[in-house]
């Protein structure tokens, strides 16, 4: 199809694009079409998003600015950067001679921060040491170059030591911080016994002077997403009365940014109305909107006026300008003259627009076609070491050495044909081929080996089959053991951490896991499934509130970021509908996700009947269903709400995010997004973030009320064959 188009597209394209130095963009994908009516105007404002505590100038050392909006910047954009190893994801931890002997923790830095001089390692750590003769230390490395030793002489003792790291540091490339024990101790028939405990306090003191941003559409997700020590965090800022299309171009950008960064990425989702002067100063922000209904718009000076002659209704426009509050800081705008142009805005910008590309501030999108069609319901995924976030892993020595690699398995797939896991290597020529090997484990069980030999010295590939049986649904371990010796008459401890013995296990390397579609019984567990069966989830419908306020708004972006990571697709475009403008026949043409309590939702109250456990009549309070007691609702209580159940004939299943408040409905949504959360069945009730009752009620049959609930026992209905009466028995535990 896109061979197709090409020609009577190219002289258009080229040809505007030189007119006016911007980029023009036809991109494959369907264009959704959506009302043009607004929303009506919200009877009460929703609350203001939680915004920067503010910090005096002389706490700037103590935050954590580059990234989160965490501090204020420093005005100049000069700082210092305290990163401890907690920020960093580790724990205190031990090396000792009879455990651990080394330890090693990767981290990124912003790409727009230069390092200045001064930088330094302050390290806390406490031992205990029975060594004689000479004193053991902890060797303390950062890429490759040695910077110091942490001294362990004496008995036990806590102490700290500051190491100077100039020079070293990377904002280009990730970093390595490697701790090791002084493998010396190892040798000889009676080895001291040496242990240390680095605390997780240990802090690098980084001064920094930030680089103003230049605005590239060419690197985009850049710097919304960025590999670094912590998620960017960034604003997406809607109209004051957000139409859908409005909403759909935001779900649609969340969800290409959770797949661009795998999800590691923070989008908090407000009102033009609700930002504050700290929300613009220290966040990037991605302003939607047509002209004149976003206010935040006529504070920018885009390089493009949206009123431009040559911008047609129907053309979305895509531009990108350093931010007029911050230097340090980016703004994205996503508009059109019509609902239509600003939805193809939106779904432009998750492409991989290749010809003619985009470039510079602007892109002009004057069309989106229709997604290459897929052939059936079976995917491979190739995962390459690089994906699950590993560069080049290089380790010395003859002691044995493990590298690990996690990957997650969906629940609801079924893998198909030959899952394999493909390692690209070299080593050193010096190792001796009969005595070294690389041996793999798939969970522990041994699945592979090879001799490191004159065969693999420097284009190493190993195949290995990775059996059905020892995969697992959610993570699995890849690990991968390294020996090498130089000849049988080493003297160990001359070899044990010889850097002329070397392996590189490369991050091209990767595991192939082809999987087909099942038609498994949805459950609240295997969320994302039925949700993530389109790639480009075009079958999938969020349906907010007319008005949706704060914490209904966070809602849809955070499933927005989780389906968009979860579904992978190369054209991925998440609609948003209004509960005000659907029927609830509209429910049998797509995946849905109902959010908001029935108070707010108008099609959650046209359907209530239907629910696995619905709401009393015109009120937000749960209707007892599940217990042989029946009790009169209490007003008071704070529940959040997961539900999921298959709509009328179709095979489309809806998904109900509630709760009896704004804050139970944070709960469950936070609950639903939670990797490995248990969260039930088909029902899940949920009281300070925690299930407290989780039921699979197609496995149950609601207890019949009698004419007169106040007098009499009310005896439960009929159960289904094989239906557990001890967990029947188990539902008087009243969670209401």
């Amino acid at each position: 199809m896109k061979q197709n188009i090409r020609p009577y597209l190219l002289s258009a394209i080229l040809g505007l694009a030189f007119f006016l130095g911007l980029t023009l963009v036809v991109s494959a994908q369907e264009p959704e079409t959506t009302p043009e009516d607004t929303l009506p105007a919200a009877d009460t404002l929703p609350p203001a998003p939680l915004t920067p505590a503010a910090i005096s100038p002389d706490a700037l050392e103590d935050g954590l600015p580059p990234i989160l909006g965490a501090a204020p910047l420093p005005p100049d954009g000069r700082g210092v950067l305290n990163l401890s190893l907690a920020d960093l994801g580790l724990n205190d931890f031990t090396l000792a001679t009879n455990g651990r002997l080394s330890i090693e923790q990767s981290f990124y830095l912003p790409s727009y921060m230069q390092v200045l001089t001064g930088t330094v390692l302050d390290v806390d750590y406490r031992y205990e040491a029975s060594a004689v003769g000479s004193d053991p230390e902890v060797m303390v490395a950062l890429n490759e170059t040695e910077v110091g030793a942490l001294q362990l002489s004496g008995t036990i003792s806590q102490t700290s030591q500051t190491l100077n790291l100039d020079g070293l540091l990377n904002v280009l490339i990730r970093n390595r911080l490697n701790f090791s024990l002084n493998s010396d101790l190892e040798c000889g028939l009676n080895p001291p016994e040496v242990q240390s405990l680095i605390y997780n306090t240990s802090t690098l003191r980084i001064p920094y002077q930030l680089q103003p941003l230049q605005p590239n559409l060419g690197r985009y997700p850049w710097p919304f997403y960025e590999r670094a020590y912590r998620p960017v965090e960034s604003y997406v800022v809607l109209p004051a009365n957000p139409t859908p299309a409005d909403l759909s171009a935001a779900a649609t950008i969340g969800a290409g940014l959770g797949n661009f960064a795998r999800g590691d990425v923070v989008l908090t989702t407000t009102l033009d109305i609700s930002v504050t002067n700290d929300i613009r100063q220290n966040y990037n922000l991605i302003l939607i909107g047509k002209p004149g209904a976003n206010r935040l718009l006529d504070q920018v000076t885009l390089p493009l006026a949206l009123n431009n002659k040559i911008l047609k209704p129907e053309y979305g426009v895509i531009q990108e300008v350093q931010s007029p509050w911050n230097p340090y800081r980016m703004v994205l705008v996503i508009s059109g003259q019509t609902d239509t142009a600003l939805v193809r805005a939106s779904q432009a910008l998750n492409r991989n627009v290749q010809f003619p590309g985009m470039s510079g501030p602007v892109a002009v999108v004057q069309d989106v076609l229709p997604p290459i069609p897929e052939a059936g319901s079976e995917r491979q995924v190739d995962l390459t070491f690089a994906d699950l976030g590993l560069e080049d892993q290089v380790v010395f020595g003859a002691r044995p050495q493990r590298l690990r690699v996690d990957f997650e398995l969906p629940g609801a797939f079924q893998l198909v044909g030959n899952s394999q896991a493909v390692l690209s290597f070299n080593h050193s020529q010096l190792v001796n081929g009969t005595m070294s090997s690389l041996d793999v484990y798939l969970n522990e069980i041994p699945v592979g080996t090879t001799l490191l030999d004159e065969t693999n010295t420097t284009d190493g590939l190993l195949e290995i089959d990775l059996p059905a049986w020892q995969l697992k649904s959610g993570r699995n371990r890849l690990e991968i053991q390294i020996e090498m010796h130089l000849s049988p008459e080493e003297d160990p401890c001359e070899v044990f951490s010889d850097a002329r013995l070397w392996t590189v296990i490369r991050s091209n390397s990767f595991i192939r896991l082809p999987y087909e579609a099942q038609p498994v019984q949805p459950t609240l567990t295997l969320f994302p499934y039925p949700f993530d069966k389109d790639i480009n989830l075009s079958d999938v419908q969020l349906v907010l509130p007319a008005r949706p306020n704060a914490v209904e708004l966070q809602a849809m972006m955070k499933l927005a970021v989780n389906l968009g990571q979860a579904a992978g697709g190369s054209y991925i475009a998440l609609a948003v509908a209004s509960a005000d403008k659907l029927a609830p026949e509209a429910l049998d043409n797509y995946q849905t996700i109902l959010v908001g309590r029935p108070s707010r939702n108008h099609l959650l109250r046209a359907i209530n009947e239907q629910l696995p456990q619905p709401f009393t009549a015109d009120s937000d309070l749960l209707e007892p269903t599940f217990d042989t007691v029946v009790l009169l609702p209490d007003p008071s209580q704070n529940i959040g709400l997961l539900q999921e159940f298959p709509y009328g004939d179709s095979e489309n299943y809806v998904l109900v995010i509630s709760g009896t408040t704004d804050q139970g409905l944070g709960w469950a949504t936070d609950l639903l997004l939670t990797p490995n959360a248990k969260r039930g069945g088909n029902v899940a009730v949920i009281k300070e973030g925690n299930v407290v009752f989780g039921l699979d009620t197609r496995d149950v049959e609601a207890a019949p009320s009698g004419e007169d609930n106040s007098v009499g026992q009310v005896e439960p209905g009929p159960l289904k064959a094989g239906f557990d009466v001890a967990r029947w028995l188990a539902l008087s535990q009243r969670w209401w």
